[in-house]
């Protein structure tokens, strides 16, 4: 019996959240320069550009049953992201542009749908 196509599935995601998603941008802000505890500077932003990976993402809202006793909150959102594209994997470090939406979002989870070691989709709450 032959295994399931994971690459297969990872297509039929990415379809289904191109169709009806839109597209975003994850970002991460520059490095820190230089200054730490040890030399008594304090870590500021660095100079450079912040990191920003285009990417394809569908936003849902978190059902009632799934915020029953868990740590998210009335406000939070749930984003699905695509595969297709990104050469990274989304983690707490990005923030997520929703769309034409200007503010962005903080990535407080995401947790990769990996069965059998390929990325399906990226399943990441994200809060203001």
């Amino acid at each position: 019996m032959a295994g399931f196509n994971y690459a297969r599935a990872r297509r039929t995601a990415d379809r289904l959240i191109a169709r009806f998603g839109g597209p975003g941008e994850l970002r991460r802000d520059a490095e820190l320069n230089d200054g730490d505890m040890t030399n008594g500077l304090t870590p500021e932003p660095g100079d450079g550009e912040p990191e920003k990976h285009s990417c394809t993402l569908v936003v849902v809202d978190y059902s009632d049953e799934e915020r029953k006793d868990s740590l998210i909150t009335q406000n939070d959102r749930r984003a699905l992201i695509a595969t297709k594209g990104l050469t990274i994997r989304p983690d707490e470090s990005f923030s997520l542009v929703l769309f034409a939406d200007p503010e962005p979002y903080q990535i407080v989870s995401c947790k990769p749908l990996s069965p059998a070691g390929t990325d399906v989709l990226y399943d990441a709450q994200v809060r203001r």
